[in-house]
């Protein structure tokens, strides 16, 4: 896998410096209530069975980190345990980095930026199946012991033209174009059909108007 190239991709798409502000940005999906665990099951289930066949073509971009002290705390989160399964088999496979943040973070106050930055612009590349995109989601969609900005996960299906991301905010999936000049009406019909799960709303952002429109 030519790894420089999918970095590239994530690049040019400009989404680094804010998902919502990139022209590149097609929109996103969002629970429209209180978080339940059969929710976060039922939008994960979707996403798998809606890109069904198109499941190895993704390439997964991840750089989620988690602080060691929380993984040691006296006071665990409280977390799903199919998030927790999740974000243990992740680690253990070294998609997600464990890090001592009061050692990484020892430093002056004009160095803190740009280690941070580094973290989460520093992203490790793999082929896709099935469990590790549904153990990202599970982990990226819920709270696991990821704070909200420790890190990024990106599914990229060239094949398609789009980048998938779960997201935690309030439990969905958001959809990039990689080329916003070509075709890029299966992320449109993504978020669509999720808006139809009763779940669930979407939004589609409107490049004409410059503004996010309920689907």
């Amino acid at each position: 896998m030519d790894t420089s190239f999918y970095n590239n991709i994530i690049l040019q798409t400009n989404i680094l410096n804010g998902y919502g502000i990139s022209d590149h940005w097609i929109g996103y999906s969002e629970r429209k209530n209180k978080f339940y665990k059969h929710i976060l099951i039922e939008g994960v289930n979707f996403f798998l069975n809606f890109f069904k066949n198109d499941i190895n073509d993704f390439v997964v971009a991840v750089s989620y980190y988690i602080d060691l002290n929380k993984l040691n705390s006296k006071y665990p989160c409280r977390i799903l345990k199919i998030v927790l399964n999740a974000e243990k088999e992740l680690i253990n496979e070294n998609y997600i980095h464990i890090l001592d943040f009061d050692k990484y973070f020892d430093c002056r106050d004009d160095e803190f930026d740009n280690k941070n930055n580094s973290l989460n612009n520093t992203f490790r590349f793999f082929s896709s199946d099935r469990d590790h995109l549904k153990n990202l989601s599970f982990v990226g969609m819920d709270n696991s012991h990821l704070g909200l900005e420790d890190g990024h996960c990106f599914f990229i299906s060239l094949k398609n033209n789009i980048i998938i991301y779960p997201h935690s905010d309030n439990t969905g999936y958001g959809c990039f174009a990689i080329d916003k000049e070509k075709d890029f009406n299966i992320g449109i019909n993504f978020l669509k059909k999720f808006s139809e799960l009763d779940n669930f709303d979407a939004y589609l952002f409107s490049r004409t108007e410059g503004i996010k429109v309920k689907i």
